[in-house]
């Protein structure tokens, strides 16, 4: 029989975040500055989760993006 610690088993089965509506909050920012994440590119949900995990505010997610994203053009 094969005894899983408790703390492993945690890690294992923890949610990717607690608050859903905060990690949408941070795509969008992304989204509304760099564009859209394709299908493709939603694989990097998880580094947005890491984000929220770690902290990052939502004055720090647009400070970020506004230096690794240029800014949007309209074009009409």
């Amino acid at each position: 029989m094969f005894i899983v610690p408790i703390n492993i088993t945690y890690f294992i089965f923890k949610a990717l975040v607690d608050d859903w509506d905060c990690l949408k909050m941070l795509v969008n920012i992304y989204e509304r500055r760099c564009g859209i994440l394709s299908t493709y590119g939603l694989k990097y949900s998880r580094a947005f989760a890491n984000m929220y995990n770690v902290g990052i505010s939502k004055e720090q997610m647009i400070a970020a993006t506004s230096k690794v994203c240029p800014e949007k053009k309209h074009f009409s």
